[in-house]
């Protein structure tokens, strides 16, 4: 049906109606995570909501961080997430109970984007993490080998000396 090129709003996501929303991801746990620049994580139970008519009640997790979030991402196989903060730092946080853990600062300027990778070579894995100003740091996690989950206690597997930024060839 042609709706003249007009959009029908379906509703709001409470909590973020006075923010802006930086970035939107679903898992396979039907949670709807949203990122916002106000510098929370908001997780939303979207079971029964297929086709978003109306929006959940109230976030199941909400997170707060260091400064705005301005990108976000979600790594099932961990059960963890990583946002790139305003302030330059990357920020993990725990799927399971969405809580902030712990943060590295990277960039003297706003770090812009983030993901986490799975290394092709081992079971190892890394936090990417691209700055306005055009440096990508790749910043290796330390995996429990027994649990295969991230150490809360010593995530990075860097020290103040190691050097994370990409270079190209």
């Amino acid at each position: 049906k042609n709706m003249g090129g007009k959009l029908v709003p379906l509703g709001s996501l409470p909590g973020v109606e006075e923010t802006i929303v930086t970035s939107l991801k679903f898992d396979s746990n039907n949670l709807l995570w949203t990122a916002c620049y106000d510098g929370t994580v908001r997780a939303y139970n979207i079971t029964g909501y297929d086709d978003f008519g109306f929006a959940p009640r109230k976030p199941v997790f909400q997170s707060d961080f260091t400064d705005s979030v301005l990108d976000m991402h979600l790594c099932e196989e961990l059960n963890l997430g990583v946002c790139a903060t305003a302030d330059g730092g990357a920020a993990l946080f725990n799927m399971e109970d969405g809580q902030f853990f712990v943060g590295i600062m990277l960039f003297e300027v706003a770090a812009r984007s983030v993901l986490i990778i799975k290394h092709k070579n081992d079971a190892g894995y890394s936090v990417l993490c691209g700055g306005v100003d055009g440096v990508i740091h790749r910043i290796p996690l330390n995996i429990n080998p027994k649990t295969g989950k991230v150490d809360e206690e010593n995530p990075f597997g860097v020290s103040q000396t190691t050097k994370t930024a990409i270079k190209p060839k």
